[in-house]
């Protein structure tokens, strides 16, 4: 967090975020409603249009070079959404994939306060 290039990508949005650091995913696991999670993932069945999302929401997004390690998408089988690419396009960055969930948890909140 105290990177100058990351101070400086979230230059106008860090009074508007509240960062929680988690040691590790069992610690982040263990504060969340997991019947309030989701996992981002291209081997995902489901498109991430097809849920309705609970109010809060947690999405869980992998590494862009390997996404989420299959253990941990085995345990929530039913709340894995997928995005769609192009054929031969691997994955989204890590930040468009959180952009696309976000919007559209917004748009599914009536975009409130946006």
């Amino acid at each position: 967090m105290e990177d100058r290039y990351l101070r400086r990508a979230g230059l106008d949005y860090w009074p508007f975020v509240q960062v929680q650091i988690h040691p590790n995913l069992d610690s982040f696991l263990g504060i969340c409603d997991l019947d309030h999670l989701y996992l981002a993932s291209r081997k995902g069945v489901r498109l991430y249009t097809e849920f309705q999302y609970p109010d809060p929401c947690y999405f869980l997004i992998g590494k862009e070079s390997t996404g989420l390690a299959q253990e941990v998408l085995d345990r929530f089988p039913d709340r894995v959404v997928r995005i769609p690419t192009r054929e031969g396009i691997r994955s989204l960055n890590v930040s468009s994939a959180a952009a696309v969930l976000a919007y559209e948890y917004a748009r599914q909140k009536g975009f409130l306060g946006l």
